[in-house]
């Protein structure tokens, strides 16, 4: 989500001042990238705040639990699945059938799926 919210308005104003303009298939490569740069970070940071817990095995058995039954967390996750699904799904004839394009699709569906949840989700009383 951060790699879209970043690397899409950056693209556009570096393009909007170049020759080329903007080109859909440059900014899939860079959303690519900031998929895998955030990948990185986020495992980098579970793990650490993994290592500081005690009692590992209760903790993730807690954590399993809590995240399975948690409804609105369940439906987030279908949300992003199929808005990945989705977005892999239209990135084919737009630009290509190949797997980084497919994966930047993925990431802009996944985006998508999670704001579509946050605009329906029920309010908590």
């Amino acid at each position: 989500v951060l790699g879209l919210a970043v690397v899409t308005p950056l693209y556009a104003l570096k393009s909007r001042n170049s020759i080329s303009g903007f080109q859909m298939s440059q900014l899939m490569k860079y959303q690519l990238y900031s998929v895998g740069v955030g990948i990185t970070i986020g495992v980098g940071g579970c793990t650490a705040k993994v290592m500081s817990w005690d009692n590992l095995p209760q903790k993730f058995q807690d954590r399993a639990y809590r995240i399975h039954y948690n409804e609105g967390q369940n439906r987030t996750d279908k949300m992003a699945y199929f808005g990945m699904l989705a977005g892999s799904a239209l990135a084919v004839p737009f630009l290509g059938a190949s797997l980084p394009s497919m994966i930047a699709g993925a990431s802009y569906g996944a985006v998508g799926g999670i704001l579509y949840h946050v605009a329906t989700s029920k309010k908590q009383e």
